[in-house]
């Protein structure tokens, strides 16, 4: 972690950088849209403090199964509010954390909270679109690194 010392100095494990090292119009000096030098706006910078516990969810990508109508938009294929029931269900009790269509060819993003692939396939084989509107495309570990989701 990088923290700024009392005397204007930065730390960098056990290396001290100091402005004074760098020319003046280097890259290091150089006022950052925010009105900081690089050095400067190095001290503020802070890891996720949730790097430590590696924040890990799982993205699950869905496309069109065989039985999706193209002539009809999402909320009209069969068994709508069934599908919409249970994906909200899942939101509730914490298994999806953030989902939706992404693009426009019928694809579907979830990022969930899950132990692994066979958790997420049991979990989203209970959907009543699985299988015929809905197929699992791909699973991938996703480890959040900037930012947090709660």
């Amino acid at each position: 972690m990088i923290a700024a010392a009392p005397t204007g100095r930065r730390t960098l494990g056990r290396r001290t950088l100091s402005l004074s090292m760098f020319p003046p119009d280097s890259f290091v000096n150089r006022v950052t849209p925010r009105g900081r030098g690089i050095l400067a706006a190095m001290s503020a910078f802070r890891l996720n403090p949730s790097m430590a516990r590696q924040r890990l969810f799982e993205v699950v990508q869905r496309q069109r199964g065989p039985a999706w109508d193209l002539a009809r938009p999402m909320e009209e294929q069969v068994g709508w509010d069934e599908h919409a029931a249970f994906m909200n269900a899942l939101v509730e009790r914490g298994f999806v954390a953030l989902g939706g269509p992404v693009g426009d060819d019928g694809r579907v993003l979830l990022i969930v909270r899950a132990a692994g692939e066979e958790e997420i396939r049991g979990t989203l084989a209970e959907d009543p679109w699985s299988d015929d509107l809905l197929l699992i495309a791909s699973i991938e570990t996703w480890t959040i690194r900037l930012g947090e989701l709660a």
